[in-house]
């Protein structure tokens, strides 16, 4: 639901994702569309799972991800901004195509 992944993903479309089993490595999704659950609502739609373009925006001074942005592909809609400091951030799948 929701139309921040416009044109590429239209809104009511069904998909197709890869669940993740374990944890991905924050760098190797980094600029691809997943699933993330949120500690708080998204904006755009009040619930608790986003589907957004992943993007590694700072690295740590050892290499690590001190903060990531969830990108809409639609310039109306503003990133969703997170840190390491706000606690774990977990993307639960990657999308793969669309099925209708």
């Amino acid at each position: 639901v929701g139309s921040s992944m416009e044109d590429g993903i239209p809104n009511g479309s069904w998909a197709l994702f890869r669940l993740f089993t374990s944890a991905p490595s924050p760098t190797a999704i980094d600029g691809r569309r997943v699933v993330v659950q949120l500690r708080e609502t998204d904006p755009e739609t009040g619930g608790q799972y986003t589907l957004k373009r992943w993007r590694v925006t700072k690295y740590t001074a050892d290499g690590g991800v001190e903060s990531v942005e969830l990108r809409p592909d639609n310039p109306d809609y503003k990133p969703i901004k997170l840190s390491a400091k706000d606690g774990e951030i977990r993307p639960v799948a990657e999308f793969l195509e669309l099925v209708s």
